[in-house]
C-alpha cells in the first residue's frame, strides 16, 4: 500500500481533494495519532488517515503544520470539519488520548467514532473485563498470515528500541526529516484497522453494535472531562456489560446495525416430582380447598342473647362491620364484669388497678341500682334495634334484678369497658 507524507499546505489541498464524496459504509477513513506521551499534557505530533476506498495511507506533519493542519480548507472541506463530523464515520483503536490530544490542543471534539477495541471487547462468547491491545488484535484476528505480520511488528519493536537506547526526551516523530522506518510503522498502524473491522462487524449483533456505539461516545465525552488522566491505570478496564439474550449470529457484512439475530425463547422448566411413587392426580380430580368460614358465630352458653343475637342478623339488614362490631359487644358482654351508674352522676372511669375492697364499696354503694339509672345518652346498635323491633312495650327497668346477665336491664345501665 501507498503511503504519502504530507507537511505542506498544498498537498493538505490535494488530498483534501481526493477525499470528497467517499461511500461510508463500510468506513473509509482509518485514524490513528502519534505524539510523546499523546494527551492533553504531551504533543500531537502526526495524524495517519488510511483511506480505504483509494488503498492508500496519509500521514499529516501537524508538529510542523500546527493548527494549518486542520483548519486549511479545500471546497468547504478540512480535516477539522471531517473529525468533527458525526455523519462521517472514522474508525479509531482506543480513541480517549486522540481525542483528548485535539481537544486540548486543537479544540477539536471528535465525532463519528468507531472504536475497534470495543467492538472486540463486546464479542459474544468474551470473558473478562481487560482490554487487548492492537498489536494482539492483529496477530489473532486480522486473519493475515504471520509472514505478513511480522515485519510490523519487527519495525515496531525497532523504532521503540531505537528510542530507549538514545534516551530521547521526544519521540522519533518529532524528528525531522522523518526516518523512513517510522513512515512504515505509523502506516502500518491503521493499514490493518479494516481487517479488523470487517471481523469483528461480522460477530457483532445488533444489541452488541448499539452497546458499542454508546461506550465509545460515553469514552469521548470522558476523554474531555478536566478529571480524565491520558495514563491512568483504569485505562485497561474495560465497562460493565450488560447479561445478554440467547442468540444465534447470522454471518452478514452489509456495514453498521445490519447484523442480523434471532431470539430462541426461553425453555420454562416444569417442576419435577419428587415422589415417584405418587403419580400427579390429574387437575379435575384434585380434592379442592374449603371456602374461608367467614359467618360469625357467638360462643358460649345457650342463652337468651344468643338466640336473639342469631335471629336478629337474619331479620336486621347489616353490613359485615356492623355484624363484626355486634359480635365484638355481645362477646365483651359475656366475659367483662359490669359497673352500673347511679342517677345524675357521670360514669366512673375504670382502674386497671383495683383492690377487691374498693371493688366492694363501690358495688355497695346506694342507689347503685339500675331501677334508679337514667336512660342512656347511646346505645349500642343491637340491642336499641331488638327492643324497638320485638318487645317496644316492655319497660325492662321494672326487673328487679341488677346481675347484667339477661340482659333485662341492658337498657337502664352504660356499660364501661
Amino acid at each position: 500500500m501507498a503511503s504519502y507524507f504530507i507537511d505542506t499546505t498544498d498537498a493538505l489541498r490535494c488530498f483534501l481533494g481526493e477525499i470528497c464524496s467517499l461511500p461510508i459504509d463500510p468506513p473509509s477513513f482509518y485514524v490513528d495519532t502519534e505524539g510523546h506521551k499523546l494527551g492533553r499534557f504531551g504533543t500531537l505530533d502526526l495524524l495517519q488517515i488510511h483511506v480505504l476506498p483509494l488503498q492508500e495511507t496519509f500521514i499529516v506533519d501537524v508538529l510542523t503544520l500546527k493548527d494549518a493542519a486542520f483548519d486549511t480548507s479545500f471546497r468547504g472541506n478540512s480535516l477539522r470539519g471531517l473529525l468533527q463530523s458525526s455523519s462521517m464515520p472514522k474508525v479509531f483503536f482506543d480513541a480517549r488520548n486522540d481525542s483528548d490530544a485535539m481537544f486540548s490542543h486543537y479544540n477539536i471534539t471528535l465525532d463519528g467514532v468507531v472504536d475497534l477495541q470495543l467492538m472486540e471487547y463486546f464479542q459474544e462468547g468474551r470473558e473478562g473485563r481487560g482490554l487487548i491491545g492492537l498489536k494482539r488484535c492483529i496477530e489473532r484476528d486480522s486473519g493475515l498470515p504471520s509472514d505478513e505480520i511480522q515485519p510490523w511488528i519487527q519495525e515496531k519493536e525497532k523504532v521503540a528500541r531505537s528510542f530507549q537506547d538514545a534516551h530521547q526526551d521526544h519521540l522519533p516523530s518529532q524528528t525531522r526529516p522523518l526516518p523512513e522506518n517510522l513512515l512504515l510503522y505509523a502506516a502500518g498502524d491503521v493499514e490493518n484497522l479494516p481487517m479488523l473491522y470487517q471481523t469483528y462487524r461480522r460477530k457483532l449483533t445488533k444489541q452488541t453494535w448499539q452497546m458499542v456505539k454508546s461506550e465509545t461516545q460515553k469514552r469521548l465525552r470522558q476523554s474531555r472531562q478536566p478529571h480524565y488522566d491520558p495514563q491512568g491505570k483504569q485505562r485497561g478496564k474495560g465497562p460493565y456489560r450488560r447479561p445478554l439474550y440467547k442468540e444465534n449470529l447470522e454471518s452478514t457484512s452489509n456495514g453498521p446495525g445490519k447484523a442480523k439475530a434471532s431470539v430462541e425463547p426461553l425453555e420454562v422448566k416444569k417442576r419435577k416430582n419428587t415422589n415417584p411413587s405418587k403419580a400427579r392426580q390429574p387437575s379435575d380430580q384434585r380434592r379442592k380447598a374449603k371456602p374461608a368460614v367467614r359467618n360469625v358465630e357467638v360462643h358460649g352458653r345457650d342463652s337468651l342473647i344468643a338466640g336473639l343475637y342469631k335471629s336478629s342478623l337474619a331479620v336486621l339488614p347489616s353490613e359485615s362491620s356492623l355484624q363484626a362490631h355486634e359480635a365484638t359487644n355481645q362477646k365483651m358482654l359475656r366475659n367483662r364484669p359490669i359497673n352500673f351508674v347511679k342517677e345524675g352522676h357521670a360514669p366512673e372511669p375504670r382502674k386497671k388497678n383495683q383492690n377487691k375492697k374498693q371493688k366492694q364499696k363501690q358495688n355497695s354503694a346506694p342507689g347503685h341500682n339500675s331501677r334508679d339509672a337514667p336512660p342512656p345518652s347511646h346505645h349500642d346498635p343491637f340491642f336499641s334495634s331488638f327492643s324497638d323491633l320485638f318487645l317496644p312495650n316492655l319497660d325492662w327497668t321494672l326487673c328487679d334484678k341488677d346481675c347484667g346477665w339477661c340482659g333485662h336491664c341492658y337498657e337502664g345501665f352504660n356499660m364501661i369497658y
